[in-house]
Parts: C-alpha cells; sequence; structure tokens
C-alpha cells in the first residue's frame, strides 16, 4: 500500500522503546515489506522452532505488533497519515538567486 505515514509522534512518546528501533532505522523509507498487499497486515510466517504463527520481521518487532483490541495500530490510524507516494518522481532543482 502505497502511503506515507509522519511517525515522529509515536517514535518521540516511545523512544526509550526497543520496538521504536526499526521505525528509526527505516525512517524516511519504504517499508512496504513489512505488510502483506492484499491484506494490509504485518506479514506473518510460522517459527521454525516452536511451530507457531509469528509475525515476520526481519528488522526486529515494531511498535503495534503486539497490542489490545482498543489500540489503533500506526498504519490504520488516520492521524499518522499524511498522503500517498507518487508514482511520477519529477526532478527539481533550486537555484539561490541571491548568491548566483
Amino acid at each position: 500500500f502505497q502511503q506515507v505515514f509522519d511517525l515522529t509522534r509515536l517514535v518521540q512518546t516511545n523512544i526509550s522503546s526497543a520496538l521504536a528501533e526499526p521505525i528509526i532505522k527505516r525512517a524516511g523509507k519504504n517499508v512496504n515489506h513489512w505488510f502483506h498487499p492484499r491484506t494490509r497486515e504485518p506479514r506473518e510466517c510460522i517459527d521454525v522452532q516452536t511451530g507457531k504463527k509469528t509475525f515476520y520481521t526481519p528488522e526486529g518487532l515494531f511498535l503495534h505488533l503486539e497490542r489490545d483490541e482498543l489500540t489503533v495500530p500506526w498504519w490504520k490510524d488516520e492521524d499518522y497519515y499524511i498522503g500517498d507516494l507518487t508514482s511520477r518522481v519529477r526532478t527539481i532543482r533550486i537555484y539561490n538567486m541571491l548568491i548566483e
């Protein structure tokens, strides 16, 4: 899903949590690979040691994976949503006319 989220407030309130680390590490980058393309939920896999279903998080567990029913996860919270990724990237150049 081609959405852009601003997670600054979320990270600031959870800065001491190890669960914020993957989000901080991937700041400004695409994390679509964390989510299933159809369900838009975090990817899951079977743990080979326990045989139980678990989240597939190669970069580590992140905020809101383990939650109660009352907590809206950040990937579904409209307060963090700021827009969509562009399908056509445009290169721009900015000139300082005062210097040139």
